[in-house]
């Protein structure tokens, strides 16, 4: 693991605030016309913080997210797996230089998880921004969605934001694993009601368990009706 993590979200080379803006820009061109977006549901997002959570098939489904959403792409973190985005210096330049990152371990551990806590903690408490999980934690080859890991119901838990879950469809055929750039394909994101923490009355792990599985029943609901639209 690279020595940039534990100032991911201080340091920031001056071109950046350059670099974000012509790729959000130009990620909006591409949504606006080559791969068309349609979003329903976008009146569902609070006001405050919240973890806009979704199925996950490619790479383009953070950037899909932020678009969909009525807030700019700084006002976002990506949760992006430690092992990937952060193996080496130049690669986590190369993905910072767009978006905002923030490093998970995908394999399960305390100390790794208490330190992904605080740097989102530390990210959304200033300007009341945004956090964008897949709580799959790798991106499906089927469309199949996986299970859910109880973490999202731990970070919503503990910093007392709700979980807003959303469905993506078209990312997997438009940009599936090994393909750099998208094909013309249609875009839509559906973005469900916002669960939130303690929402069914209980507490400690259950209520973690019931929130990830709240999040992925809806997003299946929201998965079923887009299925039957078409």
């Amino acid at each position: 693991m690279v020595d940039t993590i534990p100032n991911c979200l201080n340091r920031k080379p001056f071109y950046t605030k350059y670099t974000r803006r012509v790729f959000e820009g130009f990620a909006r061109l591409v949504f606006r016309f080559y791969c068309p977006l349609e979003v329903s549901g976008s009146g569902n997002l609070p006001d405050g913080p919240f973890i806009l959570c979704s199925n996950h098939a490619s790479h383009m489904d953070s950037i899909v997210l932020m678009a969909a959403s009525s807030h700019g792409f700084d006002r976002f973190g990506i949760l992006a797996a430690s092992d990937y985005f952060f193996r080496s210096p130049l690669v986590y330049r190369c993905f910072s230089s767009l978006v905002n990152l923030i490093p998970i371990g995908r394999v399960h551990g305390a100390e790794s998880f208490h330190h992904t806590l605080a740097l989102c903690r530390h990210f959304i408490e200033p300007e009341g921004r945004n956090l964008i999980v897949f709580p799959e934690g790798t991106r499906s080859r089927n469309g199949i969605i996986g299970p859910f890991k109880s973490g999202i119901g731990i970070l919503s838990d503990r910093l007392g934001i709700p979980i807003v879950p959303a469905y993506i469809h078209g990312t997997r055929e438009a940009m599936p694993k090994g393909r750099l750039f998208p094909a013309h394909r249609r875009v839509v994101v559906r973005i469900g009601a916002p669960i939130y923490p303690h929402a069914n009355g209980g507490g400690g792990g259950r209520n973690h368990d019931w929130m990830a599985a709240q999040a992925r029943s809806r997003i299946e609901a929201m998965r079923g009706d887009q299925a039957s639209a078409r």
